[in-house]
This record gives structure tokens, sequence and C-alpha cells, in this order.
């Protein structure tokens, strides 16, 4: 850690000071009826400046050298605006901004690692913006993401929650906050308990494989959670929700921003009883009465329009309570520190450097003594170039040190384990002219149990008017997890078993291709995406011969023997019919195929769909409706006979499940929600097929300053 620490400080510290002449620029933003347009966010781009505007809709930045700038201003609901200005200035810059039913303009960083405008992301890039969660009031990552998004879908049971994401499971799905990967899974699922939506932005969502940029776990996609800045003086936001089941969630944010220096503070409070579908002793309740709390600090400073540096920490706990007397009471908690810079070389090209330390744990509880059971530490430092070559060429460079360590006694795991990392990326973007945009980038990774391994990726975009095609093609790995090479772990159940790692496991390795094409409109927005991608070297759970009648024990273990090919088709839409009215929702296709027993991979749907409409209502209290439709096709679901130990699948019907809601102006400052989920009362106790409790009543109110 010293040395981690003392390599960013001396990449930090001291880069060099400019005698030049500093200048402010004043100006005023607008809506397309003139009226002022308080909050909006003002950026220098390739700078670290920005401020929001006022009340009135006028702004002021300091410290700028002389020069030519770029202001990027946005603001909920409306299209980015990019202006060119020249400082200094005696004029002041008057800024437009126009509503908008899709921000094309919206910058995005997770599919390129640099930031650019969503219409000119060669990689397809789904963006979730707060704005539309909360007029939908999707509180949490995965409901956001379920109800958005086709092909996503998540299964809740009693000591966690499972992503299936465009036919693969979580053990493919990379969940980052901020650029920045979370430590400890379970079952090859993060924690999503410790996501939380206050004080976030946007949400990114890429499709495929990115490993060139991100490394392990990115064959089926990348989550990029960011946070929003803190642009205001000062700002107060408060949410909370209560429904069924005694549950009750509330986050809290505040954040002031004094001159060069900036703090945010979050809490996240959330408690529910839990409830059983099917009130079997032996299952357990389908959700267990749980509490978490999730406390978080964030600090930026920008001394100068160069440089920006930050520090961020986050300490989380959860309490479980069991219902199998097998089982016992668990305490989940985790610290997270993240300490970074970013230091703008020139208006054009940026050197950022961070240090990330995450530490996930799992205690069984038992009255008032703790036992730990696991311990997942992931640090990772790195050091990242966005350099503009010339006008038509930029280059994404970098290195990264990754160390994980796992203890683990609940798998007999009783010494820490290590793994070590050593990866160099590079990925070059070339613009051929403003229509056709090419990119391609190569990750050469040296794992400490694997050796070197090395994957590429490239992509091509062209732009026709409102139309934009897009074609991607890369290669992704998993390496095996620690757990899945060294655990000997007993499942907590009725009769005996057993999963064993194994330490001869190699990477997985996949081939992702897509093609897509996008229509946007001022009024439509509309994208379809065809992709393939291809696994080989799956690890799976193999279970050893059983005979009940000699050894009434199940054992299995980890094996590369599997291989799967996805095929899917993906239509995404965004529709504003009437001036207010807004529908967005999509369908996907997935043909998810176990090639070695020539079947649908267990636990993925073939077909999903969501809708979502929304009304606005011109009226002083009444502010919208909000109707939410989801479709699950049918499944199929393998299990193992106790008594034979002989694989038989499940058939499990499509279903629909449908919410509503109505937001309503208090006052000001305050919205109240009142909405049904589910419904039509729609549940299964006996297969799963949802794990929805049933009709579900709810009202949540924000409070916002």
């Amino acid at each position: 850690m010293y040395k981690l620490t003392s390599l960013l400080l001396a990449l930090l510290c001291p880069i060099i000071s400019f005698a030049n002449e500093v200048y402010s620029i004043k100006g005023l933003v607008t809506d397309n009826e003139n009226r002022p347009m308080p909050g909006a966010h003002i950026l220098v781009s390739g700078t670290s400046l920005g401020v929001a505007s006022a009340p009135d809709g006028s702004f002021i930045i300091d410290n700028l050298p002389s020069g030519t700038y770029t202001l990027n201003t946005s603001f909920a609901g409306y299209n980015t605006e990019y202006i060119t200005i020249q400082v200094p200035s005696e004029e002041p810059v008057l800024i437009n901004l126009r509503p908008a039913v899709y921000n094309i303009n919206q910058i995005v960083v997770t599919g390129t690692r640099n930031p650019k405008p969503l219409k000119d992301s060669p990689v397809l890039t789904q963006v979730l913006t707060t704005g539309s969660l909360e007029a939908a009031d999707m509180p949490e990552v995965a409901t956001a993401l379920e109800n958005t998004l086709p092909g996503i879908e998540f299964s809740y049971g009693a000591y966690g929650s499972n992503i299936n994401m465009f036919g693969l499971s979580g053990n493919y799905v990379l969940f980052l906050r901020d650029g920045n990967r979370l430590a400890g899974e379970n079952n090859g699922n993060i924690d999503y308990s410790r996501l939380t939506l206050l004080g976030t932005d946007r949400i990114e969502i890429v499709r495929g494989a990115s490993s060139v940029l991100y490394g392990s776990n990115a064959m089926a996609g990348v989550v990029n959670i960011i946070s929003a800045p803190q642009m205001d003086p000062v700002s107060v936001e408060i949410y909370s929700r209560q429904s069924n089941f005694n549950t009750n969630l509330t986050e809290a944010k505040a954040g002031f921003k004094l001159g060069d220096f900036v703090s945010r503070t979050t809490y996240k409070y959330n408690h529910t009883d839990g409830y059983d579908l099917n009130d079997l002793a032996y299952d357990g309740r389908t959700l267990e009465r749980t509490t978490t709390h999730r406390l978080a600090q964030q600090f930026r400073w920008t001394p100068g329009h160069r440089l920006e540096m930050e520090a961020a920490g986050s300490i989380f706990k959860s309490h479980v309570d069991a219902s199998l007397p097998l089982r016992n009471n668990k305490l989940n908690d985790d610290k997270d520190i993240v300490i970074g810079g970013k230091y703008h070389i020139n208006r054009n090209s940026t050197l950022e450097a961070v240090w990330h330390y995450d530490n996930y744990r799992i205690f069984e509880k038992e009255n008032q003594d703790l036992s730990l059971q696991y311990d997942n530490r992931y640090q990772n430092a790195r050091l990242t170039g966005d350099i503009k070559i010339n006008n038509s060429t930029r280059l994404v460079a970098g290195v990264e040190y990754q160390e994980e360590a796992l203890e683990a006694p609940r798998s007999r795991i009783y010494d820490k384990i290590y793994n070590h990392e050593q990866v160099g990326y590079a990925q070059s973007e070339f613009t051929v002219n403003p229509n056709f945009t090419l990119t391609a980038g190569f990750r050469v990774n040296f794992i400490s149990d694997h050796g070197s391994h090395t994957t590429w990726q490239s992509a091509a975009m062209y732009k026709a008017g409102a139309v934009t095609l897009r074609a991607n093609v890369g290669t992704g790995y998993r390496a095996p997890t620690l757990k899945e090479k060294h655990m000997v772990y007993q499942a907590p159940t009725s009769f005996p078993i057993y999963v064993y790692g194994n330490p001869d496991l190699q990477p997985e390795t996949s081939l992702y291709t897509a093609v897509s094409a996008e229509v946007s409109f001022t009024s439509l927005n509309f994208s379809v995406n065809v992709y393939r991608n291809s696994v080989r070297e799956m690890i799976i759970e193999v279970m050893r011969p059983y005979n009940p009648s000699q050894d009434p024990v199940m054992d299995y273990y980890y094996e590369n023997i599997e291989n799967a090919e996805i095929k899917g088709v993906e239509l995404i839409f965004l529709w504003k019919p009437v001036n207010r009215i807004i529908v967005r929702g999509g369908y996907g296709y997935t043909h998810s195929h176990d090639l070695k027993i020539d079947r649908q991979l267990t636990g993925s749907r073939k077909h999903n769909g969501n809708i979502n409409i929304n009304y606005g209502f011109r009226h002083k209290y009444l502010s919208a409706i909000n109707l939410q439709g989801n479709y699950y096709g049918a499944m199929t679901r393998s299990i193992y006979d106790q008594d034979t130990g002989e694989e038989t699948t499940d058939d499990l019907d499509h279903f629909t499940l449908w919410k509503a809601l109505i937001t309503v102006k208090a006052a000001q400052p305050l919205s109240i929600q009142f909405g049904v989920d589910n419904i039509f009362n729609f549940t299964d106790p006996e297969t799963f097929a949802t794990f929805s409790p049933g009709r579900t009543i709810f009202v949540s109110a924000r409070f916002s300053l």
C-alpha cells in the first residue's frame, strides 16, 4: 500500500506551474422560450472548471487563461449544447437549451474510456438518466436496469440477488462505480444492495465484450454507475419510499461547493421484514428480513484549470436474519476508498491516476458473536492517458496493477490467498471524416496464476443524417475466481451437498460481434442491435456420479468443459407522440444455446420486453401519471433430483408485471408519488418464475433543494 500511495502522490502532486494571466467569463442560460434556466451545468471542456447557473440563469467561470474553449451545457430533459468561446471577451455568453426526448449530445465515457457525446460513440451505449428513473419511481439500480432494458432480469433469493444479462449470468457482467470495480461476490454476483441512485448522474450500459478496457468479467457487458458532479453552492436532497412488509428505503444527500473545494455526503438506509411465498419450512423465507446502511463521502479539489484531485470513501453494513435452522444470521460489510487525480495536459489531452481499495466481508452472527466467513479484498492502481494526437486521431492508453486477496473459512480457505495482475492496454480512435469513425485496441494481462493473456477489440461508426450505423467485434475473457479454484463448500441444506474448487481451471474466452442501427429525430429515437457472443471453456459446476443408496452426498466441482453461443436481437425506442406523453420501451430476443447438451442455457429467457408511458400534467399539484409493464418469456431451469441425482428441468411459463403511479407536487421542493406494483397480483409460489410477493402498495417522497 505504501508503494502504491507513493506512486500516485508522485504522479499527482506537482505538476508544472504556469504563470499565465487568467480571466473570467459571464453568461446566461435560457430555454427555447428564453426563460432563465437555474441549475444548468456549464463545464469547460478539457479543463477542471465548471459551475451551475444561478436562479436567474446567469453564471460566472473564473481562472481561465486566454484561448479558445468549448462550453458544455446540460440540463435534465434538454439536449446538451456545445458553444465555442474566445477568452478574454467582454461579451456575455448566451446559451439556449432545447427540450429533447433523447439527449444524443449526452456525454458518455464507458464504451471508449474517454468522454464524448453519445451520438459520436462508436460503441453502442445505453444511458439511463436519473430524471427518467425518478419519473417512474425506480429507486434501486437493479429495478432501473430490469425495467428499462429488455434482456436484463434479476432473481431474488434469501441471501442475495442474481442477474441474467443478455443470456449470461452475473459471472460475466462487470459492475463499476465511477469506473472502479466492486469487490465481493456471491454465486457470481456482487452485493447489489451496495449500489445507490441518489447522487448518481446516469447509468451507462455497454453490451458485449469490453475486456480490452476493463479486463475480466466484462464478457456480457459493463454497467457503470456515474456520480453527479457537485455544481451548486449548496444542495440537499432526501428520498424516502414506504411499501408492504415494512419496507423502507431512505436516502439523503448533502453537498456544497466553496471556491475550488467540493464536498458531498450521501447516506442510504434500507429495511424490509421480508416475505415468504410458499411457507415451506425447508425452503426458508423467499426474502429474509434485511437492514442495510451505507455512508459515503466525497471531496474534490480543483486548484487550477488543469488539475482535479479527489478522495472518496464509503462504509456499508447489511444485517440479514436467517429463517433456516442450518443457517446463522449474517452481517455483510464493506469499506471502499478511492484516491485519484486528473491533469489536463492541454484542452485535448488528459492524464489520470487512480488508486482504489475495496474490502467486502461476510460474518455469521450468533447472538453477539461474529465469525468471519468470507473476506475479499481488491486493490487497483492505474494510470491512464487520453491523448489527442492530431485532428483525426485519439489514443487512450494505460497501465494497471491489480491485487485480489481472499480468505473464506466457510469455503475452507483459512489463510489469505492472492492473485496479482499487471495490465497494459491501448485503444486508438481514427476519424476518417465527420461521418465515419474507426476504433481498435488491445489489452495484455499478466496474471500470476495464468501467465499472459491478450484481448482485442474494434468498432466502426457511420452517420448518414438521422441514421447511425455501428459495428463491433472483439474478444473477451474471464479469469477463474480464487473461490472457483480453491473452495471446499458445504451448502446449508438438509442433505449433504459439497462444492469443490479446481486449481487447474483456465480462463474462459469469448468472441463478440454486433451490428446496430440507430435513428434519431426530435421526437423519436429507435435502435436495433443484432449480436452474437460465443463463449469457450465456460466454467460450470459438474456433479460427480451420485448413488444415494451407497453414498448420500451430492458433490459438485468446477470444470472448463462447456461452450455456449448467445445470439440475440434487441429493439429499443423512445417516442414523444404529443407534447406531454413520453413512451419508452423495448423487446429482446435471446437464444442462449448450451452447445454441449443442445438446449437453451438454464436461467435465461428467449423473450423479454418492457414499456413505460409517462403523461405529464400542466397542473399546480398533479404532475404526472406513469405506467410500467414488463413481459417475461418462458424459461427452462434445471435441477438435480435429491433422491436419484438425475438432472430434470422445469418449464416456467411466461408472465407480465404492471406498475402504475401518480406524482403530486405538494410544494415547490417536495414531490410525492403514490403507486401500485404488480397490479394484477401475479405470484408463483411453486416454480418461482417470479419472486414478486404480489400486489404492493407504495408511497415515496422526494425533497430537493
